[in-house]
């Protein structure tokens, strides 16, 4: 099992490095309401999105259980951002909001994972 998982972020991670005009990656749900009002309210050219599918290692070893969460690639690091708040600032900016309507709202505003 340690094995597919060291492929899998090898991989993953070979894909974030093959890409280094983007600058963010959102992992979302296709059954996540917020996901995917937040999807059709983006217009970054430097955003990459990961269908919960590709991206649910990576929330399992982060130890999270929500979507939508937020990557972001710094020059020797990267950021989580699994706050919709947060996600909301940097993608749509300050002034816009989403719909706070989700049939498995967490506090924090993100879908949990079922």
């Amino acid at each position: 099992m340690g094995l597919f998982f060291a492929f899998k972020i090898t991989s993953f991670s070979e894909n974030f490095l093959n890409a280094p005009q983007m600058k963010y990656y959102l992992i979302y749900s296709e059954d996540c309401s917020r996901c995917k009002e937040l999807l059709s309210a983006v217009k970054r050219n430097d955003l990459v999105k990961i269908p919960l599918q590709k991206g649910f290692f990576l929330l399992k070893i982060f130890n999270l259980s929500s979507v939508p969460v937020l990557i972001e690639k710094g020059e020797k690091t990267w950021i989580i951002y699994p706050d919709l708040e947060d996600m909301q600032k940097i993608l749509l900016g300050e002034g816009k909001k989403i719909n706070k309507e989700c049939n498995n709202e967490t506090q924090g505003g993100v879908c949990v994972l079922p």
